[in-house]
């Protein structure tokens, strides 16, 4: 097994297995389920990480209503499992000695390979090995809890496999550990980043944005580079650059440290409303926290190099029309950690030269197959349009443009319209 120390925590990659916490359609109520023994880990470490937890705004669920526990997981506990997207389980050594929490962690592993919810243990002066294996003092806890208790051969079998299974799951293990407040610190970041895969919204229908979005991804090197690369993402408007910009966030921005997507650049800009509200924005975005207070947009480039230059993180600057912008937002490539990407989406070619752009990336109009097929699913609701209407269609192509804006305000116009309206 091998072990990648974080300061004083120890992150366990035995089973790196990657999870999505969006997984299924079902609403989430709680970010975070609690499961814990409060014997050993509720006085200290279990009420640091509660209210550490609460600090960037994570909903936890925390069972506190040991006294009324019995011999089976109430609904509304089961529901609070259901309905969160990530559980710590915190693996301490009265853990394995409670049928409470044994029948907790069944649950857990079971909705997680059913309902996709992630699971973080923290093997809380524990081994993962032990756990694995139940050996150890661990061990001999989970033996004494199933001689003492009457539990069928299958649910002990059953036990045993969760065990192995969560053992050799990534998580923390916190063994003698000389810093606490550190370990939680970790355990706080990691979660956060984990919570931070909320996709953004690219297209009701993505036509050929998924084959724009690969090539432009090409080009910002995110495996190899660790220099800090700026692209441009650059066309007229309605092409389809914000489009583009976002499927890019989706698919890279969990492989970095901290991302932000600032949308509407140029319009925040035409509405006069400060440069100070963006600055605070991307470290909001990063640092999953709102306590950031910015006096000016000069002491806001300072702060903002002062908190990024050590992280790598993907910031996507939409819409931007002026150097202005430019020098409030990425004032230079020191600004940023190793390996950070920043993406800048405009129509201004210029713009990019005068900001040292290493690439662009040239947003073009759909050809004729993408244009037919994104006008049809807006008109027709449909990948082609109806027999009646396929000359008329063209016509409607041929006049937009092929710019998928265009081609998305009048397939959604035409599409309650009789063809009478079409033929003006």
């Amino acid at each position: 097994q091998m072990v990648k120390h974080l300061g004083s925590t120890m992150f366990c990659y035995s089973q790196m297995v990657q999870h999505r916490v969006h997984h299924l359609s079902v609403p989430k109520m709680y970010d975070v389920f609690l499961s814990f023994s409060g014997k050993d880990s509720r006085a200290k470490f279990m009420s640091h990480l509660y209210s550490s937890l609460q600090n960037p705004g994570v909903y936890a669920f925390r069972d506190d209503d040991e006294i009324q526990r019995g011999d089976k997981i109430s609904i509304s506990l089961l529901q609070a499992i259901g309905k969160s997207r990530i559980s710590i389980v915190v693996l301490s050594t009265n853990y394995a000695n409670s049928r409470w929490c044994m029948l907790e962690l069944e649950k857990i592993m079971e909705i997680g390979r059913i309902q996709g919810l992630v699971v973080v243990p923290v093997f809380y002066e524990v081994d993962p090995s032990d756990v694995c294996h139940q050996e150890g003092q661990f061990g001999k806890a989970f033996e004494h809890l199933i001689s003492k208790i009457s539990v069928d051969e299958y649910r002990k079998s059953n036990w045993r496999r969760e065990l192995l299974d969560i053992g050799g799951t990534a998580g923390f293990v916190l063994i003698n550990s000389r810093n606490e407040s550190a370990d939680i610190k970790n355990i706080i970041e990691h979660v956060t980043r984990l919570l931070d895969r909320t996709e953004l919204f690219v297209a009701e229908h993505p036509v050929g944005v998924e084959s724009r979005a690969e090539a432009a991804i090409k080009q910002l090197n995110i495996q190899k580079s660790e220099a800090v690369l700026i692209l441009g993402i650059w066309g007229m408007g309605g092409v389809g650059k914000t489009t583009i910009a976002k499927a890019i966030y989706n698919q890279i921005g969990n492989k970095l440290e901290g991302r932000s997507f600032i949308l509407n650049i140029r319009e925040f800009w035409e509405k006069d409303i400060n440069l100070v509200s963006l600055q605070q924005q991307v470290l909001c975005d990063v640092y999953k926290t709102t306590t950031f207070r910015i006096r000016d947009t000069e002491s806001g480039k300072n702060i903002l190099k002062e908190r990024l230059a050590h992280k790598r993180v993907l910031v996507v600057f939409d819409d931007v029309n002026k150097l202005d912008q430019v020098k409030a937002l990425c004032g230079s490539r020191e600004w940023f950690g190793p390996g950070s990407r920043i993406i800048i989406t405009t129509r201004d070619i210029d713009l990019l030269r005068f900001c040292g752009v290493e690439s662009v990336y040239t947003a073009e109009e759909m050809d004729e197959s993408e244009s037919l097929e994104l006008f049809s699913r807006h008109a027709f609701k449909q990948p082609s349009p109806e027999e009646d209407y396929a000359t008329h269609s063209a016509d409607v192509i041929a006049y937009s443009g092929k710019l998928p804006l265009a081609l998305e305000v009048l397939g959604s116009y035409l599409s309650n319209c009789e063809i009478t309206e079409w033929q003006k």
